[in-house]
């Protein structure tokens, strides 16, 4: 296995960790754009991929309380109607792309093997 596999469950959580709730919360409060390394900083946590991926795991989470973008992380309750509708168009495409890569594996992976 190679590392960023032996990594991954290091950077899953529940919706009901403690952490996702704090950073729910901490958007919410805050009302704009925040970006990873600003919420580092707001909890005093060091700048690192590492910490990086812990924000991501916890933003994925929250499920539907946050949207992402490349303006950082936002409580949807703040966003407004084009960023959430950006937001999931985005979402969309992203998820018709790996379909796509996935059809066309599973379909070569059949030429090769049968």
């Amino acid at each position: 296995m190679i590392n960023a596999e032996l990594e991954l469950p290091l950077f899953r959580c529940a919706k009901d960790d403690p952490h996702v709730e704090g950073l729910v919360q901490m958007l919410r409060r805050h009302g704009s754009w925040l970006t990873a390394k600003e919420l580092l900083t707001l909890i005093s946590l060091e700048d690192t991929d590492s910490n990086r991926r812990l924000v991501r795991a916890w933003a994925e989470a929250a499920q539907d309380e946050l949207i992402t973008g490349q303006q950082g992380y936002r409580h949807i309750e703040c966003a407004t109607s084009e960023e959430i509708h950006h937001f999931c168009s985005w979402m969309d495409s992203q998820g018709n792309k790996m379909k796509l890569r996935a059809a066309r594996t599973r379909a070569r992976a059949h030429k090769l093997v049968g």
